[in-house]
């Protein structure tokens, strides 16, 4: 689940874009092979089913949330601070299924909500609210010079503001068809091509980019166990390596722990790190990350083989020096994904 603290950085990085602080790094920088140990017992009993499961036609539905704040301080420059909140939902529905070769799901985009503050620059988008609040009106269809709905004049740039609007209206009903393996792991994305992922990227980047689409919705497959059951009380690890243009080579160790089972629920705790393994910068800067968390739990579905529900804080400090001035990041940031039943 640590996975997500890529997209974490990657926003933080934006966030100072936004500010004016520096450059950004782009949310699939690539991805390495992942190392993960096998569950260790404490406990004997009734094992919980951790495998997931394909049916042709199953049409999984749920709203993922991500939440973010930063600040970005510079001496002599008065503290630039950022919230942003997305709100997706999206359902998945299997259209073939092979037990020994994977399964091809199609991932279809229903809804977006987008809040993001930034001192003088707002920004407010719901793909199911007509703009000005008229019923049958298409979604925040606005005049440029009155900016996206629910935002003032003053207090947001309208050109750029209409821009983002045409930039992710055309996410709604987009379907992007991903390639599963048994285990879980999507291996491959593509479809959304007829949208413009240069425009889209600066705005949603990750739910129309293939790494990640790959980071966001792998958990809902996958809890990353290296063997298919696990008891009460067990333990296991995983080690993600990544490679982040701007801060060198990652590694993220996450542990695992099979908190509680019961029916067809089982509930997993996670905790986990991330570390430099090597230190980087673009030409003569240099980042430093610290102050670094993330931790949360999870419900895993037996019955369905997928993701119920899902929590996860994580934190980070980026420091380092930009155009001879020294620069601090501090970002954290929340992701909620819920199933909705019809």
């Amino acid at each position: 689940m640590g996975i997500q603290m890529r997209l974490w950085i990657a926003a933080g990085l934006a966030s100072a874009v936004l500010m004016g602080a520096g450059p950004t790094v782009a949310a699939g920088a690539g991805e390495q092979p992942r190392e993960t140990t096998a569950p260790q017992p404490r406990t004997g009993g009734r094992e919980a089913d951790l495998r997931p499961k394909f049916r042709l036609g199953d049409d999984l539905r749920y709203v993922m949330t991500l939440e973010n704040d930063g600040a970005t301080e510079m001496p002599g420059i008065e503290s630039s601070k950022q919230t942003s909140n997305q709100q997706i939902e999206f359902h998945l529905k299997t259209i073939s299924t092979d037990p020994e070769k994977g399964s091809t799901v199609e991932l279809v985009y229903d809804s977006l909500k987008i809040h993001i503050d930034a001192g003088e620059n707002k920004f407010e988008y719901d793909s199911k609210k007509p703009a000005g609040g008229k019923p049958g009106a298409p979604a925040n269809q606005r005049s440029p010079a009155k900016g996206p709905a629910n935002s003032s004049p003053a207090d947001t740039d309208p050109d750029a503001s209409a821009a983002m609007i045409e930039a992710l209206k055309p996410l709604i009903g987009t379907k992007m068809t991903l390639t599963v393996a048994p285990d879980g792991t999507i291996t491959s994305v593509t479809g959304g091509q007829e949208i413009s992922r240069a425009l889209v990227g600066q705005y949603a980047g990750p739910i129309i980019d293939p790494q990640g689409v790959k980071d966001l919705f792998g958990p809902i497959f996958s809890v990353r166990s290296a063997k298919t059951s696990a008891s009460m009380g067990e333990k296991w690890q995983h080690v993600d390596r990544l490679d982040l243009s701007l801060l060198g080579k990652l590694r993220l160790t996450t542990d695992h722990t099979l908190r509680s089972l019961s029916g067809s629920k089982a509930t997993v705790d996670f905790r986990g790190q991330i570390e430099l393994d090597t230190e980087s910068g673009l030409e003569n800067q240099a980042f430093k990350l610290k102050d670094t968390r993330y931790e949360g739990s999870y419900i895993w579905d037996i019955e369905a083989g997928a993701l119920d529900s899902m929590h996860q804080v994580q934190a980070f400090t980026l420091s380092g020096d930009m155009a001879g001035s020294s620069v601090s990041i501090k970002n954290n940031g929340r992701v909620k994904i819920e199933r909705q039943r019809r």
